[in-house]
């Protein structure tokens, strides 16, 4: 027989409820019940029925106990007490998903099972039978119900507990709805901002690419789109990092203003020496004899037997002679002495 012990006991339970429903008498038991039976549990039924074909004998307290003798083809002598260990053990922990009335209808249908089973401990009491499904709920609602302060009496009610835990099986699902609700918000809100993160750092790294539409667009009063990648500063026309601009300055990677720097520092350079030049050329000489000197302007040397005479005010004039000289003095100073190279600063 499929199903082994348990499938037995549900073909026989269901038997015998309809055998009293159509009032089935003893002998018609024992007729129908092998119609029930598939070809190999009929084998062992035939061997143990003892019955024999005489009315007399098939009775139904002979039915029973041959019904009983059948179990022992399908179970141990101690089936009973294997069943209530199972029960009591964290295999039997209702699952999560299950139902709460499906736990209860599975725990009460194996209990009533092993009762008609052979056993050597006698069959528990109700109260032990109520502890056995209380305990077997989830140990957080079992811990959830005991800081009640109720406790298991023999005046607790079955039904009293099943609706305590209905209500913690709600709130269960609650709270997991609310976390899954909470955590699709979170991944849609991360998706979107990994999604503009992205698209930033396309404007962030280098250069946008002038051209094509800016993601941010921003006019000013005239109508002109402003620069998004300098926040805005200014036109895009006037941008110097763009190629396409009135004002592009080749956009290297010192950024804005990185050209114009060079710019300036090569203009004040030229300023400089436009200076030196005008401190030489500006007046008439002042001999200095034949002996020549030489001058050091900035970074310009110059060898002269002659100096000019002007008003320094920017330019620091040191002059250093290669050759032994008399004392010279001009309008600027005394710039030569009768030293072998000595320095001058006018």
């Amino acid at each position: 027989m499929r199903g082994g012990i348990e499938a037995l006991l549900y073909v026989e339970e269901t038997f015998q409820k309809l055998a009293k429903k159509l009032k089935y008498s003893a002998l018609d038991a024992f007729d129908s019940w092998e119609l029930c039976l598939g070809d190999s549990a009929l084998d062992h039924w035939e061997n143990i029925n003892n019955a024999g074909d005489d009315p007399a004998d098939r009775t139904e307290s002979k039915f029973n106990g041959i019904v009983f003798k059948f179990y022992l083809r399908y179970s141990s002598s101690e089936a009973r007490d294997i069943v209530y260990s199972y029960l009591g053990s964290k295999e039997c922990i209702k699952l999560k998903e299950t139902e709460v009335l499906d736990h209860q209808n599975r725990m009460e249908t194996l209990m009533r099972y092993a009762n008609r089973l052979n056993g050597v401990a006698p069959e528990p009491a109700a109260s032990s039978k109520l502890k056995i499904i209380f305990e077997s709920f989830h140990p957080t609602h079992v811990m959830n119900y005991k800081l009640t302060g109720t406790k298991l009496t023999a005046a607790t009610k079955l039904d009293d507990i099943i609706d305590f835990m209905k209500l913690q099986k709600h709130n269960q699902e609650m709270k997991a709805s609310q976390f899954k609700r909470k955590k699709g918000e979170n991944d849609e809100n991360r998706n979107s901002s990994n999604k503009k993160l992205k698209l930033s750092r396309k404007e962030a790294n280098g250069k946008p690419s002038y051209g094509k539409p800016h993601l941010a667009k921003k006019c000013n009063q005239e109508g002109h789109e402003m620069c998004s990648k300098h926040n805005f500063t200014h036109t895009r026309d006037h941008c110097f990092d763009n190629p396409h601009g009135s004002r592009y300055r080749g956009g290297g990677s010192g950024g804005r203003g990185t050209t114009a720097i060079k710019d300036a520092a090569t203009k004040e350079a030229e300023e400089d020496t436009s200076m030196e030049d005008a401190a030489i050329k500006a007046v008439a000489p002042v001999a200095m004899g034949t002996n020549p000197i030489t001058m050091v302007i900035g970074t310009t040397m110059v060898t002269t037997t002659t100096l000019t005479t002007t008003t320094l005010t920017t330019t620091t004039l040191t002059i250093r002679t290669t050759t032994t000289v008399t004392t010279a003095t001009t309008a600027i100073g005394t710039i030569i002495t009768p030293e072998t190279e000595k320095e001058t600063i006018i």
